[in-house]
């Protein structure tokens, strides 16, 4: 059989365009600030050093959501500039780079990648499913209750990478075709159980201590593990029980398709090192919730870490691989760029000239603030999103006279909350990856929870945070 060859007759340059316009824009866009930071002229009330804050913020920001390279490099660049601009002493931006909370991240994906890598994680999982294996009807509750409740403990994008691999034998057993309401359903139960759960707690995700750390940078505040927890769980609460909701409405008909069938969850027997490693990282948990400081959380979180490695509980070679290493870097740069734009002036510059705060009050502030997060989340990181929008909106509140940390919780929430579009989180990419969902199914009831994430984010914050 001949294979058939087409030729492409457009002309070169509108097929170099294609291919390349999104390169050509990011050095396009690094060429005027490197002029800017240079040549360029604040406006009037702007000092330079805020000027040339504000310039590579917005190409940090332009560079994420281009992504045409990994976010850790945007972020390493925006420290690069900031020092060969002199906008920013490069002692205080180390000093910002080497912030505890960097540490106490590399921890939680330590410990992490050791519960994969023990079996703890697939035990925990195994067992919170097998009790609802031979139901259909109760399966995607308990998946999406499951997943929630993991991502109380460990980050979310291991959840879904721990629970993943259970779904898909799942919808293998009960032979189910792509288009599957009832796989979309098991699949979307995963994600959004992960995502939900994955705001209530620290270690539900990066974002988390990375808005800590951005708080502290700049305003010296600090915020308790449990502290966190006071504020995060009602609104978790919430969006796990309206997730639940809009998917069985949106998917209850796939039930039809797996009536009368029985589900079994095979189980492969837990090893000694899996119940080990569980302890150890309970033993943590504990700790860290006792602890008041990221200094404390971050060397907790390394101890037990090393705690798995001297026991030979996990080996290293078999951990390394599971840490996104370039993470660090990118929160890094994150928490300087942050701390020098409020340092400079340049948040509080752009919240009074974009929100005017002052003048339209909390009430559209933090909805302004919980919306643009919302949009951003889910076309850049949900990390690089805090990194972007925190400082400002800790400038507005503190224009306002509000808190600033309650400024965290108004971001840092929603940030982790991208329903519909799969750059913002790897458990949605994963949920995508399997070929059974589209944005068409995530984007109808993606849309509704967004609309139910506004609400239950500002009901919380004038009803509950104040």
């Amino acid at each position: 059989m001949k294979e058939r060859f087409q030729i492409d007759t457009r002309p070169l340059i509108l097929i170099l365009l294609q291919r390349f316009y999104r390169h050509a824009l990011f050095f396009t866009g690094l060429g005027w600030v490197v002029y800017l930071l240079a040549e360029g002229t604040p406006p009037p009330g702007l000092s330079p050093q805020a000027y040339k804050c504000i310039l590579v913020f917005l190409f940090t920001t332009f560079s994420w959501i281009l992504n045409i390279v990994p976010p850790v490099i945007p972020a390493i660049m925006a420290v690069v500039l900031l020092w060969g601009g002199k906008a920013v002493e490069a002692q205080v931006l180390l000093h910002s780079f080497a912030n505890p909370v960097v540490f106490f991240l590399l921890s939680a994906l330590l410990l992490a990648g050791a519960l994969m890598e023990s079996g703890t994680g697939t035990l925990i999982a195994r067992g919170l499913l097998r009790a609802g294996g031979h139901s259909p009807r109760l399966l995607p509750l308990l998946i999406y209750n499951a997943a929630a409740f993991l991502s109380f403990l460990i980050p979310e994008h291991a959840v879904a990478a721990i629970l993943l691999p259970v779904v898909i034998e799942t919808i293998s057993q009960l032979k189910l075709r792509r288009g599957s309401l009832y796989a979309r359903l098991l699949i979307l139960s995963l994600t959004w159980g992960s995502i939900t759960g994955g705001i209530a707690t620290l270690l539900g995700g990066a974002r988390n201590p990375l808005a800590i750390g951005i708080l502290q940078e700049i305003t010296g505040k600090q915020i308790a593990f449990v502290e966190w927890l006071h504020y995060s769980i009602i609104p978790s609460l919430f969006l796990i029980a309206g997730g639940q909701i809009l998917l069985w409405l949106f998917f209850r008909k796939g039930l039809a398709e797996v009536e009368g069938k029985d589900i079994q969850l095979r189980a492969r027997p837990a090893g000694i090192r899996a119940y080990l490693a569980g302890l150890v990282f309970v033993v943590v948990i504990v700790f860290w919730i006792r602890s008041h400081t990221p200094v404390a959380l971050a060397l907790i979180g390394l101890t037990g870490a090393a705690c798995l490695f001297i026991f030979n509980i996990v080996r290293w070679v078999d951990v390394e691989d599971t840490v996104n290493w370039g993470v660090f870097l990118m929160y890094g740069g994150a928490i300087s760029l942050g701390s020098a734009m409020y340092s400079t002036g340049a948040a509080r510059w752009i919240a009074s000239a974009l929100l005017n705060p002052t003048a339209h009050g909390p009430v559209f502030t933090v909805l302004i603030l919980v919306v643009v997060t919302l949009i951003l989340t889910e076309g850049m990181s949900n990390s690089a999103a805090v990194a972007v929008i925190l400082p400002v909106a800790i400038g507005a509140f503190e224009s306002l006279g509000l808190p600033p940390e309650h400024a965290v919780f108004v971001v840092a929430l929603p940030a982790g909350l991208p329903f519909i579009l799969p750059a913002g989180t790897p458990a949605t990419a994963l949920a995508f990856s399997t070929g059974h969902i589209s944005i068409k199914d995530t984007g109808r009831v993606g849309l509704l929870m967004h609309l139910l994430t506004i609400t239950v984010i500002i009901a919380s914050y004038f009803f509950i945070w104040r």
